[in-house]
């Protein structure tokens, strides 16, 4: 054989060597969070909604924009907690008391968006912007806006 050849065997060995040790399966796992570390753990591991049947262009926040009242601490829960019929029906009963509470509006127009009513999303959405009261609140709005825009087109 020839030098060449030899390398070029060479070389190829070794790339088929990467390329089998990348398909190989890995065996990883995660270690036991001990009491100390169990808090930081929690902390860094983010709760997500689960995804509408479309991919979504942004994923809004589960953060409360205001101050929550009683039945909107309520609706947090059950929206954490992927029920948003019952996160919907607290935050009616919220909005009843308070109409002109742009975060209520926004919280329900995220559930209308979480469960796919992309429409009465979008209309939720620009009730709250126009009670917005800040330009922090009406960022998180205008995301929310653009993301049920999207699924409408």
């Amino acid at each position: 054989m020839h030098f060449k050849q030899i390398r070029t065997y060479f070389i190829a060995g070794c790339i088929i060597g990467l390329l089998m040790t990348g398909c190989a399966p890995h065996h990883y796992q995660r270690p036991e969070p001990t009491p100390s570390t169990s808090k930081r753990l929690r902390d860094t591991i983010p709760q997500t909604p689960s995804a509408p049947a479309q991919t979504p262009v942004i994923s809004p926040s589960l953060r409360p924009l205001g101050s929550p009242n009683g039945y909107q601490k309520q609706a947090y829960k059950a929206l954490q907690n992927k029920n948003y019929h019952l996160a919907e029906s607290f935050l009616e009963r919220a909005i009843r008391s308070q109409p002109n509470n742009c975060s209520l509006w926004y919280d329900l127009a995220r559930v209308k968006y979480f469960q796919g009513d992309y429409h009465q999303s979008n209309q939720l959405s620009k009730k709250a912007l126009r009670l917005a009261r800040n330009n922090n609140e009406r960022k998180y709005i205008k995301e929310l806006i653009s993301g049920s825009q999207y699924h409408l087109q």
